[in-house]
């Protein structure tokens, strides 16, 4: 951080000159003595009597005058900032025979192990460089005392290249060195051996006890069956005997597609492991695939999964999407994954089984399990685990119905639905380009209406899903799983060919009141929430990671 300490001034933790845009957020808080709300609302969720707190990064002081005031019996603040260390020694002055300010880089200081009751990291991990923040997050886990809190809050930076104020002022550019999604900072505090606690995503934990690698029994699993917080403590407790449970996504590029999104989503819903994407039969690193796979998560390519790359990521579980045939180096397919954990994950019946010779743990049909009857006696275990869309209830509420639907459309008829499509019954806009990630809940608000005209047999259509959860009226084609998700005229329309889909249109539009749509809508949103949403999938796939963990 030498580059820009001079201008963590005292103007900057201050910012009292008239017209000064820049400057420590929550001043005004500040200067009313209390603290800005959001950090407010984290620690009061904590009892602080008796506990001993170490801040990093205090600034001016405010998060831990409130646990002093709060009844912490001591305090202790390390700040790299000269001008931070004035000020938070003021603002401390009541509670001088409690605190101990060091003017040190955070790597720097040293105490002793199981020292403090909690850690307070408010907006300060996006200006502690990467390389030095993963050098400390174990030094925190070691001072604190089993039990221990970590208390955190960071800007979330899912697009990190996007230039913010902080980048544009002259006076603060180049502060945030560090910009993360809270995603990623979770999976360094899981990496480290916190986890995540009751209290909020803002609170972890160092676990009272150490973690023992045992295996996980069958009873356990049985009686945890259902009972998704239970599970979740069990995968952070245990960790993993190989690389402290790293999981390796491999993918086709070839197949990029939704699968992409599946494989984000799948490594945000066990933000407690490390999660490794391998896009295979690309040597130069397609473009399109870095669209689909989240910056956050580490991204390789290969032209094939070969041994060797296995044992340089030497992951505890390989998850296979729609990969076989000539994309894996080995006359025996994947025979040498036979120590590893494997888990088969076929998003679409189009796509090339992995049958042959494939010595999977578990193969996975996101839906429609009679599609894979014959291969049934060939596997340990198969079963169907519906797809996750993380961010699932941030879509919605859709515009509200009126005479007149405003529909949006995907799929290969999209064409042939513009040429078809009236004026007075559709205002018809085909879909976007789905590329990245996070587009479609702030595009699905713009219409109350989707049509998938698909013509692709697809295991799991991610659109329908997706335009459910908006709280759409959807109308699709009867093809693949859609009819496992939609119900005709309880929660969507289906077509079967062009004929049906204009029947369809004409009985919407002839026939239901905004009202009537308003109420499929909302019963497509019930439906993609209970069972496409993260909470669906971890329930799947968390007593598979904690078999393969053991």
């Amino acid at each position: 951080m030498g580059a820009v300490r001079e201008k963590y001034t005292h103007e900057y933790f201050l910012p009292d000159e008239p017209g000064q845009n820049y400057g420590v957020d929550g001043y005004e808080a500040f200067k009313a003595g209390t603290v800005y709300e959001t950090a407010r609302r984290i620690l009061d969720e904590v009892d602080w009597p008796r506990k001993r707190v170490l801040e990093i990064g205090p600034g001016r002081g405010e998060a831990l005058r409130h646990v002093l005031q709060k009844g912490a019996s001591s305090a202790v603040a390390v700040d790299f900032a000269q001008a931070a260390c004035e000020i938070t020694l003021d603002t401390l002055d009541r509670w001088k025979q409690q605190i101990a300010v060091f003017n040190r880089e955070a790597i720097e200081v040293q105490f002793g192990d199981e020292d403090f009751d909690a850690v307070l990291l408010f907006d300060v991990v996006e200006h502690i460089p990467a390389d030095e923040l993963r050098e400390i997050v174990p030094k925190i886990f070691d001072w604190l005392k089993p039990g221990g809190l970590v208390l955190w809050h960071t800007p979330n930076y899912v697009r990190p290249e996007v230039k913010t104020a902080t980048d544009l002022i002259p006076q603060t550019a180049g502060m945030h060195c560090n910009k993360m999604s809270w995603e990623t900072w979770e999976r360094q505090l899981a990496k480290a051996g916190f986890h995540r606690t009751a209290y909020g995503r803002f609170v972890y934990q160092k676990p009272e006890t150490e973690r023992r690698d045992r295996p996980v029994s069958y009873q356990d699993l049985a009686r945890m069956q259902g009972d998704l917080d239970a599970i979740r403590s069990l995968v952070e407790e245990r960790g993993s005997r190989r690389s402290r449970g790293t999981v390796l996504h491999v993918h086709n590029v070839q197949r990029c597609g939704g699968t992409g999104n599946f494989v984000w989503d799948f490594a945000r819903s066990f933000p407690e492991l490390e999660h490794v994407a391998l896009c295979v039969n690309d040597p130069n690193g397609d473009p399109a695939w870095r669209n689909w796979v989240n910056r956050d998560m580490r991204t390789m390519y290969a032209p094939k999964l070969t041994r060797a790359l296995v044992e340089e990521i030497d992951p505890g579980v390989v998850v296979l999407h729609n990969t076989a045939g000539p994309h894996v180096d080995s006359d025996h397919r994947i025979g040498f994954l036979s120590d590893r954990f494997v888990i088969a994950v076929h998003h679409n019946p189009t796509h090339p089984l992995f049958v042959e010779n494939v010595d999977a743990d578990v193969f996975v049909s996101n839906f429609v399990l009679s599609k894979y009857e014959s291969i049934v006696k060939l596997m340990r275990d198969v079963r169907t685990i519906p797809p996750c869309v993380y961010d699932l209830d941030q879509f919605g509420p859709p515009r509200p119905f009126w005479k007149g639907l405003r529909v949006t459309s995907a799929g290969k008829g999209c064409e042939r639905l513009m040429e078809l499509a009236r004026d007075d019954v559709l205002d018809l806009h085909p879909g976007p380009d789905r590329r990245g990630m996070g587009v479609m809940p702030g595009y699905l608000r713009n219409f109350n209406v989707t049509i998938v005209w698909s013509q692709l047999e697809e295991s799991w259509c991610r659109t329908v899903t997706e335009a459910m959860a908006a709280g759409h009226v959807v109308i699709a084609q009867r093809i693949g799983a859609i009819p496992e998700q939609i119900e005709d005229a309880e929660n969507g329309f289906l077509f079967s060919d062009e004929e049906q889909l204009l029947g369809v249109l004409k009985d919407v539009d002839q026939n239901y009141d905004p009202g009537a749509l308003s109420s499929i809508g909302e019963a497509a949103r019930k439906w993609a929430l209970a069972n496409a949403g993260a909470d669906a999938m971890r329930l799947g796939y968390s007593s598979l990671l904690l078999k393969a963990l053991a």
